[in-house]
């Protein structure tokens, strides 16, 4: 009698998981969007030989990745997550700082108008930092 009824349980449960796969979540920012996120914005950095440092955050400003590209600042990869986190929380959209320091800027996801992550550059002049963000900006879009 046991046994039925744990196969019969068992039978309940494989029923349940048998339906289509749930589809995504657009408000949920994962560890696969992060890397498609920072896969792209590499990218576009190394081809153009940019020595810049790329983070990516979540909407709550939790570290997602961080890269620092070879002959990049040593304070970059600190700056770009501060410069990440700092929007998202802040909500400010892009910041530049051209000077004689490295730039920053930064870039929200949004979805439905509600964050769901930044990404934050350092390392470069304005126009590249704008075009590692527009890379990044596809990598998000997918």
């Amino acid at each position: 009698m046991g046994r039925r009824l744990l196969a019969g349980l068992w039978d309940v449960e494989a029923a349940i998981y048998a339906g289509p796969p749930p589809r995504r979540d657009p408000f949920d920012f994962g560890l696969r969007d992060a890397e498609a996120v920072l896969r792209a914005a590499r990218a576009e950095a190394e081809r153009n030989d940019w020595a810049v440092a790329i983070a990516v955050v979540d909407a709550e400003g939790h570290p997602f990745g961080l890269i620092r590209l070879d002959g990049g600042r040593a304070d970059g990869a600190t700056r770009a997550l501060d410069a990440a986190r700092q929007a998202v929380l802040g909500g400010r959209r892009v910041r530049l700082l051209p000077s004689g320091e490295p730039a920053e800027a930064v870039e929200i996801f949004r979805v439905e108008g509600h964050y769901v992550a930044a990404v934050g550059v350092v390392g470069a002049r304005p126009e590249a930092l704008q075009r590692v963000l527009r890379a990044a900006r596809r990598g998000f879009d997918g």
